[in-house]
């Protein structure tokens, strides 16, 4: 056991340190009751969960580049923690730079992402999508989030029923654009041992069945979505079985760097729609009748 556990640190260095690094993530965040999902169960005993006992533990962690050759040193409590961590169920998580080839056409005119990771699933989950996918075919689509979420996203998918903006209905927002999606995910800092860039943005990038209750702008046939419009280039994503996590990009910042620093980009999203709404409020009182009246009134009888 002790020896497969070292041998996957060795292996796949990357995309261990990864999984500790959003571990870490979740575990520091404010929001930890909600994205430390799934939390390790040897620190909860019903509904109690010891994050502090938790925070002990991980801190006692050593770099994960030092452990094969200081495994004795390792406390027992740490390494059930690590093996935790690393023995993921239903997929695995590996560094996998020459995506970037595959989905070239598809990244436009933003930073290249510094570390790609793949998530490769169960062959029982792996045969569900292909059987959907050979009935309506895929699309990438990119869902930006913050950093201390993607511990949930990578164990559990995205969710649509945690989305907390549903301006335009409940469901997954993406877009089809990276460099829109970037726009919702902001810098945040990863574990201070790991060898990965210490700020960091992520961006989901997705495979989305082409299924009719997709809504987007504009349909696969050219005719409007049902309901509200979506701002062009988003998409909304109902149904949790038509969407999965396929790659991570992973943008490395300098510190110093003006990410997030501001209100406004911390919150570019609620910007835009609130720009957007101001501008549908101001369309429908110019098309109002009461506005034309007293266009007509008092500004053309002048």
């Amino acid at each position: 056991m002790a020896e497969d556990f070292q041998e996957k640190l060795r292996n796949e260095s990357q995309g261990s340190e990864f999984l500790v690094s959003m571990l870490w993530a979740a575990m520091t965040s404010y929001r930890h009751d909600t994205v430390l999902r799934p939390f390790p169960p040897m620190y909860q005993k019903g509904d109690h969960k010891d994050i502090e006992k938790l925070v002990e533990i991980f801190d006692a962690i050593p770099p994960l580049d030092q452990i094969p050759y200081n495994f004795d040193q390792l406390y027992p409590e740490a390494f059930q923690l690590l093996r935790w961590t690393l023995n993921t169920k239903g997929f695995t998580v590996c560094s996998n730079p020459s995506a970037m080839q595959k989905l070239a056409g598809h990244v436009g005119l933003v930073p290249r992402p510094q570390l790609i990771f793949e998530l490769c699933y169960s062959k029982e989950s792996e045969e569900k999508f292909k059987r959907l996918s050979s009935s309506y075919g895929t699309f990438m689509g990119y869902h930006g989030s913050r950093v201390e979420n993607f511990h949930s996203i990578m164990h559990n998918g995205l969710l649509s029923h945690f989305n907390k903006t549903s301006l335009f209905g409940e469901g997954t927002y993406l877009s089809s654009e990276l460099s829109v999606s970037m726009n919702f995910s902001p810098a945040g800092l990863l574990w201070p041992k790991s060898t990965l860039p210490s700020l960091v943005s992520c961006v989901a990038v997705c495979e989305v069945l082409n299924h009719p209750d997709i809504r987007s702008r504009v349909q696969a046939g050219g005719e409007p979505s049902v309901g509200q419009k979506l701002p062009e280039k988003y998409f909304v994503v109902q149904n949790n079985e038509h969407l999965r996590v396929k790659y991570i990009f992973v943008f490395g910042h300098k510190r110093g760097q003006p990410v997030s620093e501001s209100w406004l980009m911390k919150h570019k999203f609620l910007c835009l729609i609130l720009v957007y709404v101001l501008f549908l409020f101001i369309m429908s009182v110019l098309q109002s009748r009461q506005f034309k009246t007293l266009y007509s009134k008092y500004w053309l009888s002048s």
